[in-house]
């Protein structure tokens, strides 16, 4: 096996990291911080302890509120104002594993260091044994290739 394509690093491909890396993600309660936050600063300005103190905490309670509801644009534009933003990655996949390479980064993935392959509904997220994890687009894949891949993961 030996594949080969190109994709570009521009926001629709960072906005479909994003969001298919989501869809895989626990969901939790992702706003408990902002609301523990914000009951410590009800609970200061009732107990009449600081006002200053009971301020700042509920100006981190919105803050924190805030960083989660703008997640996804926030993310989307610091890739967006990365070194790598809008350059040619070219990928192969052969018979050692998947190999990426750009400008900025030069990365070997190979099939021993892959312990799950996730499909998504418009992509694969790749677990790493490392911890880590990286995300290919559907639309960059061809049948045969997705196949192997699915074979050699699985």
């Amino acid at each position: 096996m030996h594949y080969q394509t190109s994709f570009t690093l521009d926001r629709a491909h960072a906005t479909e990291c994003f969001e298919e890396s989501e869809s895989v993600k626990v969901k939790k309660n992702r706003y408990l911080k902002a609301v523990v936050f914000a009951v410590a600063a009800i609970g200061l300005f009732v107990a009449n302890i600081d006002d200053h103190i009971a301020f700042i905490i509920a100006l981190l309670a919105i803050v924190e509120a805030a960083s989660v509801y703008y997640r996804r644009g926030w993310w989307v534009i610091r890739q967006m104002l990365g070194n790598s933003a809008n350059t040619e990655v070219g990928i192969v996949i052969d018979d050692s594993g998947i190999h990426i390479k750009s400008v900025q980064v030069e990365n070997d993935i190979l099939w021993d260091n892959i312990t799950a392959l996730t499909e998504t509904s418009r992509g694969y997220i790749l677990a790493l044994d490392s911890g880590g994890q990286s995300y290919l687009s559907k639309s960059i894949l061809d049948a045969d290739v997705t196949a192997y891949m699915l074979a050699k993961v699985g």
